[in-house]
């Protein structure tokens, strides 16, 4: 995975496409001590932007798995509204299975005119409740 993040030429072409170059300080071979420094020292707008890439990336390699897996969700009464040009708005959401101790945590990604820019989702193993479902759905 680390490799597919941060050297595959496509993956460095759409990463350019958005203005984003990995800083030479944050060279290493351990893929999450370059996610750790990569958090700490990226802006939010760029952390935000490489999560949910990383996510969509990871997540469309296991779209198989997560078909399997039973979604569960609640109805929401709150309408949706767009963002104000130039940012977008990401909606996430999980759903817990404690049965399998699974989760699926899932985003969209809109633009100012409620079109889908982005979006994917991820399995979760090992999850103890809803409250770390939930949680890790906003990483």
């Amino acid at each position: 995975m680390f490799h597919v993040v941060t050297s595959c030429a496509l993956h460095k072409m759409f990463w350019n496409s958005f203005s984003i170059h990995w800083p030479s300080s944050l060279q290493c071979d351990d893929y999450w001590v370059w996610f750790e420094l990569l958090l700490r020292n990226c802006s939010i707008y760029t952390c935000r932007v490489i999560v949910g890439v990383i996510w969509a990336i990871w997540t469309s390699q296991f779209d198989e798995l997560g078909k399997r897996l039973p979604a569960k969700f609640s109805p929401s009464t709150e309408k949706w509204s767009p963002p104000t040009d130039p940012y977008v708005k990401v909606n996430f959401g999980a759903a817990f299975k404690e049965h399998g101790r699974q989760s699926r945590s899932g985003f969209v990604i809109r633009d100012m005119d409620g079109q889908i820019v982005g979006s994917g989702m991820v399995i979760n193993p090992h999850i103890p409740d809803a409250f770390l479902a939930e949680a890790l759905a906003c990483v």
